[in-house]
């Protein structure tokens, strides 16, 4: 979602998909994609996120990777 919705809109969401993703027949069907269904905050998945593009930044500058 855009980055400037409401923390309200954002929290609502987010325990909303949590709630879904405990439905047995939701968690069922992404389990048999060979996926796990998990939940998190919104700033749990803010951190991981940021994480990853430190960690991706690093390994595509030793790679000498270039956006065109």
């Amino acid at each position: 979602m855009p980055s400037r919705t409401p923390r309200a809109i954002v929290d609502a969401l987010s325990r909303e998909i949590g709630r879904i993703l405990q439905l047995p027949d939701v968690s069922e069907r992404i389990a048999s994609t060979g996926a796990v269904p998990r939940h998190s905050t919104p700033a749990a998945f803010d951190k991981l996120v940021r994480s990853e593009i430190v960690m991706r930044a690093k390994v595509f500058k030793a790679a000498g990777a270039k956006a065109d």
